[in-house]
């Protein structure tokens, strides 16, 4: 596919040489110029490096340029074989933004990397970009990814398309389990040193003690109002007001469970139990204990939330979701996947 980029124009994005990430595939780019080969005029190529498409697959490219003229005509030319289209239009027209296509994400320890795939389970890519060592838990905003290199004692980050994969965008931590993100901040369970650490959202201003916890702190997620974490080998989920008052290491005490990842949405708590094979579930003042809310998992690790379901990451190589009553359970969402930990959702 072949955006074009007429004279005048600076081409920003994506790199000359980089890989696009789409939904379908990885495809390379190329900033071809006018007057032979292919496509024959100037413009943003993407050669797809997956070459069998399923009829009525459909991708979405974002190119960036600046110092453009309003006034100049676009040609998108899309070319399979012999059979080519082509469409041409005005930057000054108006068009309508595509919705973008909202993802799940999950860390893979065994093989150090990141996979993705739709909501639904399609489009999956299940080493969409590489880690550090032992990557755990993860966030998203609607900008960035996040997740803790365990073994490499850092906070990694990347653009949401994969690009700008930046492994050291927190160091010093000393044993990164889970992160969390809000509009304002990252946070991070540090098994190291039974902390909570806190940055802005650039990386700066690291507080590696924000929070004291109690002894294994593993799972993180934060809300409008608290932060909540798992103590794992206490067996609670601990709870503070989200400047860090009001530490309570029992907010909840499920029983002799093996607590992992915990999620929040504006009605319950989540938490993953790794021992009990199941998803539990409290209200938010954390009272009403189901033990038992999703049943069947298989060593479930992370656990993420939005506002229609409820994900996780069975460490038995696949990813669960159900609907956010508990019904509907579906344990193999996606399949195949190495050693999946951490999980998170794209906003809504």
């Amino acid at each position: 596919m072949w955006p074009s980029a007429p004279a005048g124009f600076t081409r920003v994005a994506p790199a000359d040489g980089s890989s696009y990430n789409g939904d379908l595939c990885r495809y390379d780019v190329a900033w071809t110029r006018a007057g032979g080969g292919t496509p024959g005029f100037e413009s943003v190529k993407f050669a797809p490096t997956l070459k069998n498409f399923a009829n009525s697959a459909s991708e979405v490219f974002s190119v960036v340029v600046s110092n453009f003229n309003p006034a100049t005509m676009i040609m998108v030319r899309g070319k399979a074989g012999n059979a080519q289209e082509t469409y041409n239009f005005l930057l000054s027209q108006t068009c309508g933004t595509p919705t973008p296509t909202r993802r799940i994400y999950w860390t893979n320890v065994v093989t150090d990397t990141i996979g993705r795939a739709n909501l639904d389970g399609q489009n999956v890519n299940r080493t969409f970009i590489g880690t550090a060592r032992s990557p755990f838990g993860m966030a998203v905003d609607r900008s960035h990814m996040y997740w803790a290199n365990s073994q490499d004692h850092t906070i990694g980050r990347s653009d949401l398309d994969g690009q700008n994969v930046n492994q050291s965008f927190i160091t010093g931590v000393s044993y990164p389990e889970w992160v969390a993100v809000d509009s304002r901040y990252i946070y991070w369970t540090d098994a190291g040193t039974n902390m909570i650490g806190r940055a802005d959202l650039d990386g700066q201003n690291a507080n590696y003690n924000f929070i004291p916890t109690g002894n294994g702190p593993f799972g993180l997620a934060v809300d409008s109002s608290h932060i909540y974490w798992t103590n794992a080998n206490m067996e609670t989920i601990g709870r503070a007001d989200l400047d860090g008052q009001n530490v309570n290491q029992t907010f909840i005490v499920p029983g002799p469970v093996g607590l992992y990842g915990v999620a929040v949405d504006s009605s319950y708590i989540y938490w993953a139990d790794i021992s009990g094979n199941a998803i539990g579930r409290a209200e938010l003042d954390g009272q009403n204990v189901n033990l038992s809310f999703i049943t069947g998992c298989s060593w479930p690790r992370g656990v993420a939330v939005d506002r229609s379901h409820i994900y996780w990451a069975n460490d038995g190589e696949t990813i669960g979701r159900a609907d956010l009553d508990g019904q509907n359970v579906n344990q193999t969402l996606v399949t195949s996947v190495p050693g999946s930990y951490g999980i998170a959702v794209d906003p809504e």
